[in-house]
């Protein structure tokens, strides 16, 4: 969003504000991701049991079933409901012209500039970081953690704000990469 502001003294400043929260397509980017696999998942194992069986059993596709869900779809259930309980009211807000940033949580209100930063680390999986084909569903979240000098820490999941090495015009960033981006 760019703002143009009046000066008094004749000239005119224009922000560049970008502002970051929670909305409902931001649950939906993240989670329609599981539509394709799914499908892919219950036509394969549809055509393995008939394959198998010589025709369509109930029991056999529920236990392959629930076990592809339990070891592929539950761990980014655990995370996506991990990332809102973190930002779920918070917004985060950067102006890309002056360098400044506010972050707001739960009424508290931390406003601070790129100087100010120490180091911005932002934990991403392999996949994400390398920027190749996903492997697992939890590939497509990371979070960040931006240390000031002031020793404050701000945590931003990419439910709020996504790879954020992608926003800031900043070069403070260190990428560590990780199998399972679970927020610690």
């Amino acid at each position: 969003m760019i703002f143009i502001m009046h000066l008094k003294e004749g000239g005119y400043l224009v922000v560049d504000m970008k502002k970051f929260s929670i909305l409902i397509a931001d649950h939906s980017r993240h989670l329609s991701i599981l539509i394709f696999p799914l499908l892919i998942v219950s036509i394969g194992i549809y055509l393995m049991v008939v394959y198998k069986v010589g025709h369509f059993e109930l029991i056999p596709s529920l236990f392959m079933g629930g076990f592809v869900f339990i070891l592929y779809v539950v761990p980014m259930i655990v995370l996506h409901i991990q990332y809102y309980l973190l930002n779920r009211n918070d917004t985060f807000e950067y102006d890309c012209s002056i360098g400044k940033m506010i972050f707001r949580r739960k009424g508290k209100q931390i406003c601070f500039e790129d100087h100010e930063i120490l180091k911005i680390t932002v934990f991403k999986t392999r996949t994400l970081a390398e920027n190749r084909t996903p492997i697992f569903l939890w590939d497509y979240y990371n979070y960040s953690v931006i240390e000031l000098k002031s020793g404050e820490v701000i945590k931003l999941s990419s439910l709020l704000v996504n790879e954020i090495d992608k926003v800031l015009n900043i070069d403070v960033f260190k990428i560590r990469k990780t199998l399972y981006p679970w927020i610690s």
